[in-house]
């Protein structure tokens, strides 16, 4: 037989149904996979290593019969043609992987053979592609989305098989979902939907999902509006809804290829004001600017649309109104102006949620009586207006804003903010009070959230702060590498390698590279690299020397650039035990060829005086059903007999060969 040619071994038994078959090559029990329909014995890829004597022993409680051939495998080591080189491999698509190589002109190249498998080890993602000797490239499709595939190859030539080559990794590139997220609905708030999820599985999301899309609309209306949400996020709030109602909701997910199939509509309720109050002012104060000024602060309870608030002001024990003021809806503080030193007013806040202001809450204030020397105790002033935050880099955010209404003059803005990732503590910032109103805060970290919150500083004192802003910084390359790095031998030719994600990834980790090498003075360069998703934590490296230490380091990736390598580790493979332990089985194998040719023997003399004596036991007489059709290189061990049969419990299997040996080549490429 040729080297790297598929080989099988028949055995057809007749006998009891409780009989068992072992195959032994050379005096050794081979531990194998048996179909439930055929005793076959299939060598795949031959090696000069599975060249010997093969028996096929049949056996049950009334006794065993065998029977043996021998594989040889042949061919000129010297004329082994030279494995592909300069493999490349480019993904096309999300479904397709080009692969391209050369061999050397000199070998007389008849096929070259490309084996593809996921690089995770799923045995049903095999594959093999024949190409026909005159091409270098090959298209391979039918791939899954966004998967690191494995990907070697082998030349064929008359006689011989090339060495496996090195082998190439390669991603697919990603593609739209192939689902939507499963996700649950509650109104917890008359004007409001919660909207939670999970993180759609690995072979779901065919790449990185970058955002979530939320689709609603009411069941008695066909307007839709959505809502896009980052896909880091498993929570959402569908706000501005009608109480009382029925709305349908639906999502998908998005890579950045696109969102990918939307879920079916789902059914939610709000809640109705039956159960919630109406809006009303809460805690309404003020505080004396001047003795002819007064500053006024409240907030809003309930349930309702603020469309903006009535403010009117009349003397105390006088029933005219001095002022009428209408204020936009997100008012909470106000300045009034133009009051008479110690009088006492009356001033009524209404909210505007309808056609027409609600019932308005009272707040009575006495101006002072003298001109007001202010105090940190008296001069509250109000924050900065339309305050907005938007990123500008991974290191830096702009922040805009409008002056405050107040009656006192304004020098500057302070600035406090805090990573709400690390909990760290809160940075200041200043800045002058000038015409443009802007700044810019830098020295931030990457892809990193943050509370900002704003401050107006006067001359006679300091107002609170803003309510907090969120925002994130952009994503950068990783600024650490992949931690824990740690490698452990798992057998001759595999390590095993685990980490975990870098401390500061600076983003989303889409790739992890390992790379390896015997010799760690090598440039990188020179380093063999494999590619493994960003989801991965833990990972083999296959294909290696046995007995050899081999050190491995490894850098993260994201979409903006590749992280700092690890420190090196190493980890030595184990010793291969079929090359390491011929010598002390030397003997057992003697022993089991001794045996062999004993048997052999046997059998001829046997054959030669059953023809002597006319017996009627024949291959070509035996039934049809227990015939095994052969060729094709197929080499078949065969069981029958033609003897009366006996009791079940006297059942004894019976082999006989048409030719003592009989095996023919079935070659597969």
């Amino acid at each position: 037989m040729k080297r790297w040619v598929t080989q099988r071994f028949y055995c057809v038994v007749q006998g009891d149904s409780s009989t068992t078959i072992t195959w032994i090559k050379d005096g050794q029990i081979l531990e194998i996979q048996k179909s439930p329909e055929a005793n076959d014995l299939v060598l795949y890829h031959l090696e000069f290593e599975n060249a010997g004597i093969y028996q096929c022993l049949a056996s049950n409680d009334a006794g065993s019969v065998q029977k043996s051939a021998k594989l040889v495998v042949i061919g000129d080591p010297k004329n082994r043609p030279q494995s592909p080189y300069q493999i490349n491999t480019v993904s096309t698509s999300s479904t397709h992987i080009m692969v391209m190589w050369l061999d050397d002109p000199k070998d007389s190249i008849i096929a070259t053979t490309i084996y593809i498998q996921q690089a995770d080890g799923d045995e049903d993602s095999k594959r093999q592609e024949v190409v026909k000797k005159s091409e270098h490239t090959m298209l391979i499709d039918n791939l899954k989305p966004y998967t690191n595939y494995s990907i070697y190859m082998v030349a064929f030539t008359e006689e011989y098989a090339s060495f496996t080559s090195d082998k190439s990794y390669m991603v697919t590139e990603e593609a739209v979902p192939s689902r939507y997220p499963d996700f649950q609905l509650q109104s917890s708030y008359p004007l409001n939907i919660d909207v939670s999820w999970k993180h759609l599985v690995k072979n779901q999301r065919n790449g990185i999902v970058t955002n979530y899309k939320i689709v609603y609309k009411s069941t008695a209306a066909n307007e839709m509006k959505e809502i896009i949400v980052n896909g880091t996020q498993l929570f959402a709030t569908i706000t501005n809804l009608q109480p009382d109602t029925e709305y349908q909701i639906r999502m998908a997910a998005a890579t950045k290829i696109g969102f990918g199939v939307f879920s079916d509509w789902i059914q939610c309720m709000t809640l109705d004001n039956l159960t919630a109050p109406p809006l009303s002012l809460k805690n309404p104060n003020f505080y004396n600017l001047t003795n002819t000024s007064v500053a006024l602060k409240w907030e809003t309870v309930g349930v309702g649309e603020i469309k903006g608030f009535e403010l009117r002001v009349r003397m105390k024990n006088n029933e005219e109104t001095l002022f009428r003021h209408q204020l936009p809806p997100q008012t909470q503080e106000f300045v009034l102006n133009k009051l008479k030193p110690k009088t006492k007013y009356l001033i009524f806040i209404s909210v505007i949620s309808g056609n027409v202001p609600g019932s308005p809450t009272v707040i009575p204030v006495t101006t002072k009586d003298t001109s007001l020397t202010v105090t940190d105790d008296h001069c509250k002033l109000p924050w900065p207006r339309d305050i907005v935050v938007s990123t500008i880099n991974y290191d830096s955010f702009e922040i805009r804003w409008k002056a405050p209404q107040t009656a006192f003059s304004v020098k500057k803005y302070r600035f406090r903010y805090r990573s709400v990732d690390f909990h760290d503590s809160f940075h200041f910032t200043e800045v002058n009070h000038s015409r443009e109103k802007a700044t810019i805060i830098t020295g931030l970290q990457p892809y990193t959230n943050y509370m900002i919150s704003v401050q107006t500083v006067g001359a006679c004192g300091e107002s609170e702060y803003s309510a907090f802003l969120d925002i994130k910084t952009k994503e950068h390359k990783p600024q650490t590498p992949p931690a824990d790095l740690r490698a452990k031998p798992i057998d001759a030719h595999s390590v095993e390698i685990s980490w975990e994600p870098p401390q500061k990834p600076n983003g989303i980790i889409t790739e992890y590279i390992i790379l390896y090498n015997i010799n760690n003075t090598s440039p990188e360069k020179l380093w063999d690299k494999q590619q493994r998703n960003g989801s991965e934590t833990l990972s083999n490296v296959n294909n290696l020397l046995s007995n050899t230490e081999y050190f491995f380091r490894m850098k993260a990736k994201n979409q903006i650039g590749m992280s700092p390598a690890t420190d090196m580790v190493s980890a030595r493979t184990l010793t291969a035990s079929d090359n390491e332990g011929l010598p002390n089985r030397f003997p057992g194998i003697l022993l089991g060829v001794g045996i062999s040719v004993f048997c052999i023997v046997a059998c001829i003399i046997s054959f030669i005086l059953i023809r002597r004596n006319g017996n009627r036991q024949s291959v070509q007489n035996k039934p049809d059903s227990t015939r095994r059709n052969v060729g094709n290189g197929e080499t078949p061990v065969v069981a029958t007999g033609g003897m009366p049969r006996p009791t079940a419990a006297q059942t004894r299997p019976v082999a006989n060969f048409n030719h003592l040996i009989m095996y023919q080549n079935k070659q597969r490429v």
